[in-house]
């Protein structure tokens, strides 16, 4: 924002070709919304990429939720539907999927970790769907005004 305009967009035009190499070279998974056979998709893709010991990064924040306080600041609320990806692994490779909230305030210029939970793929997946959602977010608020 500081920087003028035309300053700007030639910077865009110089480094957005590297920046659009090093966003592919990062092997983004792609969120499929549109039916049951697209979600199932990036399930699929997000289960392979965990069972090649890559770590992924979930976003599970819901832009759309009425009451939701992403666009103004803080946590808002959580799709749920990505613990399904654990339901997945679990049941793919018979190890057990282990899930952290990150939380990074531009404020504190931090990057923060909340304690491992682990999914449990004994227990009734709706409450294990549930117990899991509600603790990430819970650290992520909990993270959240901590830090700002």
């Amino acid at each position: 924002r500081w920087l003028p305009w035309p300053l700007r967009k030639r910077l865009g035009r110089i480094f957005g070709p590297f920046i659009l190499w090093v966003m592919r070279s990062m092997d983004p998974i792609p969120v499929y919304r549109n039916s049951i056979k697209d979600i199932m998709k990036t399930i699929a893709l997000s289960v392979e990429a965990l069972d090649a010991d890559d770590n992924i990064l979930i976003f599970p924040e819901n832009p759309f939720a009425t009451d939701n306080r992403y666009v103004v600041g803080g946590v808002g609320e959580f799709f749920e539907g990505f613990v399904h990806i654990a339901k997945n692994y679990c049941r793919g490779t018979g190890n057990t999927l282990v899930f952290h909230s990150v939380y990074a305030s531009s404020k504190a210029r931090t990057i923060s970790f909340s304690e491992a939970i682990e999914f449990d793929a004994a227990a009734p997946f709706n409450e294990e769907r549930d117990r899991i959602c509600r603790y990430l977010h819970d650290e992520m608020v909990r993270m959240h005004r901590e830090q700002g």
